[in-house]
């Protein structure tokens, strides 16, 4: 059937609200995937901040984590505080930590904080663990640090 978005978001919070262990977790990406395809973007923040808070799972709240930082970081005029303490509270061992790295950098440069994320992506592209694709990424923003800096 030809159900709305705003229905189908009613329907999964329904579901989170009973649902237990990572079925939650998955309902609120989900609904986080519907707010953003509709650009409804503080309630996709919302919705992550959701798993953060409540999730007993460190994957998903990493995954959360990373997701906010990201779309906060593509966004106007956002206060970053919180989500820069949130991805510096992922440690090296964990999962995802060059990609959080990576946009607390990203963050850095939108702040113009240049000389802090010059240091994030150096570490990026000479830590042998990190993937291919991050480094790579992390390269081209140096690059473009370092013509901004030169400018």
């Amino acid at each position: 059937a030809n159900v709305s978005a705003d229905n189908k978001i009613i329907e999964l919070e329904d579901f989170a609200k009973s649902a237990k262990f990572g079925y939650r977790d998955i309902a609120y990406f989900n609904i986080y995937s519907l707010a953003i395809e509709n650009k409804n973007y503080e309630t996709a923040i919302k919705t992550l901040e959701k798993i953060t808070n409540n999730s007993s799972d460190t994957t998903f709240k990493n995954l959360a984590v990373l997701k906010i930082g990201s779309l906060v970081s593509s966004l106007p005029e956002k206060d970053f505080t919180e989500i820069e303490k949130s991805l510096e509270k992922i440690g090296k061992k964990e999962p995802f930590y060059n990609i959080s790295q990576f946009i607390l950098g990203s963050i850095y440069v939108k702040q113009n904080k240049l000389t802090q994320a010059k240091e994030i992506f150096e570490k990026i592209s000479n830590d042998f663990s990190a993937p291919v694709s991050v480094k790579s990424q992390s390269l081209t923003m140096l690059n473009y640090i370092k013509s901004n800096q030169s400018k």
